[in-house]
């Protein structure tokens, strides 16, 4: 009997505090796989070639050059309700250069803009994350401004050490120390 009555107040502790962490983790704008954003859900889905595809609403923006590739969420701005932004980064499969970036940007009425891939040579951060929320905390980059400044940690080509850089996007574009490095591929 006693056994029973703490097994019920276990399984209610269980289902509270589960039911509790499924609350706040909703209260996100995006996972590994997918992002809120103000014209729909932006998904990243298998293709039948087995190459990837980003999705706005069930419609391809892009694909990965490749079955090797795939691309995941990493970053959103806001993290909470609707996002206008998200930093995709994809995984070639290489060790030593394995990822690089691109920001999606979600305008008024469904436009979108997406630029060309920067931070190459950028050290997985995602793939050592044990919950989406430590992805959140670790590589959510700051908005301000009317810039998204993001850091990202990326080997040197010729110490192979990585170090982090910080690249700003603004207005489609991305910069690093002023110069573009990014720009819009669907303008």
């Amino acid at each position: 009997m006693i056994m029973r009555a703490w097994l019920l107040i276990g399984s209610l502790l269980l289902l509270w505090t589960g039911g509790a962490a499924a609350d706040a983790a909703s209260d996100f704008s995006f996972g590994f796989n997918w992002a809120k954003t103000e014209s729909g859900e932006l998904s990243i889905e298998k293709s039948p070639s087995r190459t990837e595809e980003v999705k706005l609403d069930g419609a391809t923006l892009f694909k990965s050059d490749d079955e090797h590739y795939s691309w995941h969420v990493v970053a959103a701005y806001p993290t909470k309700g609707m996002a206008r932004l998200v930093l995709l980064e994809s995984d070639n499969g290489n060790n030593y250069c394995p990822a690089h970036h691109r920001v999606l940007e979600v305008k008024a009425g469904g436009a979108t803009i997406w630029t060309s891939d920067f931070g190459e040579c950028a050290v997985h951060e995602a793939s050592n994350m044990t919950s989406e929320r430590e992805i959140i905390a670790l590589n959510n980059p700051l908005y301000a401004d009317g810039e998204w400044k993001i850091g990202l940690k990326v080997r040197d080509s010729k110490s192979s050490q990585a170090r982090r850089i910080w690249f700003i996007y603004k207005n489609g574009r991305v910069l690093e120390n002023g110069k573009i490095v990014a720009s819009p591929l669907n303008r």
